[in-house]
């Protein structure tokens, strides 16, 4: 991938997120730049279609960086920065077979899942951990 092509990318990426220091997002950033600039993640996905290949290059790239500063990132930075778009603490969402629940813990594991908890309407708590 082009240079300016991966850095258009990343920009626009980055520039999305929200509610995570503007200090921690420009420090990974620069390092998932350097990482797509450097081919370092094109070698994990040889099998994509072309096409799919510099979104799937892009998210291996953040999550190496998310890795390599695991302790340094708080479990939310961890996790918006991955998935920006994961529902918010308090957010109601029906759960198939159990009813509506409401969001009362949410986290990115070590697997790069998101690690969801509710709380149902009778008052107990459902966790499950979704992949992308």
């Amino acid at each position: 991938m082009p240079v300016a092509d991966s850095t258009s990318l990343v920009s626009k990426w980055f520039d999305s997120l929200g509610d995570v220091a503007d200090d921690t997002l420009a420090r990974i950033r620069a390092k998932v730049q350097q990482k797509m600039d450097a081919g370092a993640c094109r070698d994990l996905i040889p099998q994509l279609p072309v096409e799919c290949r510099a979104g799937a290059e892009l998210q291996a790239c953040i999550e190496e960086a998310i890795e390599d500063d695991w302790d340094t990132l708080t479990p939310d930075e961890r996790l918006l920065i991955r998935f920006p778009t994961t529902r918010k603490i308090g957010e109601q969402v029906e759960l198939p077979k159990r009813g509506l629940g409401t969001v009362i813990g949410r986290e990115l594991t070590k697997r790069f899942g998101i690690l969801l908890t509710f709380r149902l309407a009778d008052g107990s708590q459902f966790t499950h951990e979704f992949f992308d």
